[in-house]
């Protein structure tokens, strides 16, 4: 990238990098430390014309949610109920925010995060 002249990097991180959820420790650690690693590499690059954003979803609906949750509709109204926008976001959505990202719509912005998550992070 630098000997292009630029471009951009976007890392996917999680709102789980931004607060702590019980019994995922090591998934909160692993998503904050990609969130430092984007603003450091931000400041690093961002003069040689290369931009580092992450995005952090939230709950996602994608097929893994039926290994992880059990129980598919008990976990969907759980996140329904603490998420102000009452739902699961969807895989296109986080699509989009990346598109955003990797545009030159985006082009003075870097070493941001970027939540994605139906509110959620509002009530923290």
């Amino acid at each position: 990238m630098v000997a292009r002249g630029g471009g951009s990097i976007i890392n996917i991180a999680s709102i789980g990098g931004i607060n702590s959820f019980p019994e995922f420790s090591a998934y909160s650690v692993s998503k904050a430390a990609l969130i430092q690693l984007t603003k450091s590499l931000a400041l690093d690059y961002g003069n040689l014309g290369v931009r580092v954003n992450a995005i952090c979803p939230g709950a996602i609906n994608t097929p893994g949610n039926d290994a992880f949750a059990g129980n598919l509709d008990w976990y969907l109204q759980v996140i329904a109920s603490v998420t102000p926008m009452g739902r699961t976001g969807t895989p296109m959505e986080i699509a989009w925010a990346a598109i955003y990202l990797a545009s030159e719509e985006s082009s003075y912005v870097t070493g941001t995060t970027l939540i994605v998550d139906g509110g959620r992070m509002a009530r923290a």
